[in-house]
């Protein structure tokens, strides 16, 4: 209780968590060079590990609540669950969700007091950095989110260094550039040092943009082929609605309404590939079940329109008897040419936690559905058009597409359905999260929902179109791409940033001799 009564700490800390949730997605990133400054400042000048932790607890609970304030939507919706279990489950996730921040304050509180030789200013707030980078990246967040896709959403050209460096070496740079502003501020009457590090960052900062404007400027045009693509936002919620309001002939509504919105859209023009949202057909489409009369309809259109159809669907496993997330695969003939299995699902909605070692649980959630995991990434052959599928939750996964790059993608397509979260900022995050795999990986990335945002972003990260939210809406979008792309450094490298942080903290600290200080310390002590 006494660390509510400190008015500056819990000031300081709440201002972090604010600059910090008002700087990420969709707001601009007003704040996203020094908005850890007002916490940091809290941790140069505290000397009790408790309150270290508590004030960055704080931090990181206020920008939760900030950025995921979506949350208990899904929660209740998606996983078909009690209001109050979605709060609690709300309430759960902005005390767990970023930890990373506290316990990089407690690492570095205790480093630094057991370290053999002592550090100075610039030393200790960069080594602060260092570590909350670093234990950002091990994290296990429910939902992967760094602070470098604020570099994407706010257009600095810095970001294009995402093909070298990914999202999360963008992230470094934050952490690292407010470290640098902190110590301009603390140095702001020591003018020497003051003005000579103001230029050094001023020149960093420009330098890191203009790589990023010759990026840019090499990958805009690299293209040899093009594809023709429909890509059909139908504005469907959540199938049980549709049901609510239909009743049983909610299939036969859902069907047609895609074949309208289609058809309408192919009048006097012509396309490759059709894109369908995450879950759209709601039948079985393997082979065995079209006879049914919607998958029927479907596969006529495509004769009739001569057109390749992408669609999400479900898939049973008759061995099983499980269903599947998944997308299927038409050529324009109708014939299938393979399927693609959700393979990371979302917990509570598409599985319940441990239900696979302890089945007898499901028993106590019978809402909540029982998805069977697909294999992991693998690319779907379009007449020689390499498709790398992802469905929702996937395209947040750097190690993900990597596998779908490996197995040589030229198109990255994402289908989501983000129709459960209403008018908050998810779509919003969600898109731009997802496309940064496009910069990452330079190929295209073709994201089609079922409410929107409905989009194509190019290997600059550039957005080709880009739909409303929440109406109807039909594109043909023509998108460029390299047959057989290089891989990315980023992508040979997956991880080089995680190492590079590690051994900056071990350089800072020289870990080589604490280690011997501390067991010089333990051995004088041993009886």
């Amino acid at each position: 209780m006494t660390f509510l009564k400190d008015k500056r700490g819990l000031t300081f800390s709440i201002l972090s968590g604010i600059m910090i949730g008002t700087s990420y997605i969709p707001f601009p990133p007003w704040a996203l060079f020094f908005a850890f400054c007002p916490l940091w400042t809290l941790f140069l000048k505290e000397t009790n590990p408790k309150k270290i932790f508590f004030y960055g607890w704080v931090t990181q609970f206020v920008l939760a609540f900030i950025g995921f304030h979506w949350l208990p939507t899904p929660i209740i919706e998606f996983g078909n669950l009690p209001p109050i279990i979605g709060i609690l489950g709300f309430a759960l996730f902005c005390t767990l969700a970023n930890l990373h921040i506290p316990f990089a304050g407690l690492a570095w509180f205790f480093l630094k007091k057991y370290s053999p030789r002592p550090l100075n200013l610039f030393q200790s707030v960069f080594a602060l950095a260092l570590l909350t980078a670093l234990f950002e990246k091990l994290n296990p967040q429910l939902f992967p989110w760094y602070m470098g896709y604020a570099w994407y959403y706010g257009d600095f050209p810095a970001y294009q260094l995402a093909d070298t460096i990914g999202v999360t070496g963008l992230s470094t740079l934050t952490f690292l550039i407010n470290a640098w502003l902190l110590f301009i501020i603390l140095n702001i009457r020591e003018r020497k040092i003051f003005h000579k590090h103001v230029v050094y960052l001023v020149l960093f900062f420009s330098f890191i943009n203009g790589t990023g404007l010759l990026k840019n400027h090499y990958w805009k045009d690299k293209a040899d082929s093009f594809l023709d693509v429909l890509l059909v936002q139908p504005n469907i919620g959540n199938q049980e609605k549709q049901w609510q309001i239909y009743g049983a002939q909610f299939k036969d509504k859902i069907v047609q309404k895609h074949l309208e919105i289609s058809a309408k859209a192919l009048e006097n023009k012509k396309a490759d590939l059709m894109i369908w949202p995450e879950t759209s057909m709601p039948e079985y489409m393997q082979e065995e079940y079209n006879g049914l009369p919607n998958v029927q309809k479907v596969l006529q259109f495509l004769r009739d329109h001569h057109i390749g159809l992408l669609t999400g669907a479900y898939l049973k496993n008759t061995t099983t008897q499980k269903d599947s997330n998944a997308l299927i695969l038409y050529d324009k003939n109708a014939v299938g040419l393979g399927s693609f299995k959700k393979h990371i699902l979302l917990a509570f909605g598409e599985y319940l936690p441990l239900s696979y070692y302890f089945p007898s649980l499901l028993n106590f959630f019978p809402t909540v559905a029982d998805f069977e995991r697909g294999r992991g990434p693998h690319v779907l052959d379009f007449h020689g058009i390499e498709i790398g599928p992802q469905i929702c939750y996937e395209g947040l996964h750097p190690w993900f597409t990597k596998g779908l790059e490996k197995q040589g993608a030229d198109i990255f397509v994402n289908v989501t359905n983000d129709s459960w979260f209403g008018h908050t900022f998810e779509p919003y995050q969600h898109l731009y999260m997802t496309t940064m795999r496009a910069v990452e990986f330079r190929r295209p990335m073709i994201r089609v929902t079922n409410t929107g945002i409905t989009a194509v972003a190019m290997p600059t990260g550039k957005i080709i179109t880009f739909s409303p939210q929440k109406q109807e809406w039909a594109q043909i979008v023509r998108v460029p791409y390299l047959k057989n792309p290089p891989q990315t450094f980023y992508s040979r490298f997956l991880y080089l940033d995680h190492i590079l942080v590690v051994f900056a903290v071990l350089l800072i600290f020289r870990l080589d001799l604490l280690t011997k200080t501390l067991i010089i310390k333990y051995r004088s002590h041993k009886p």
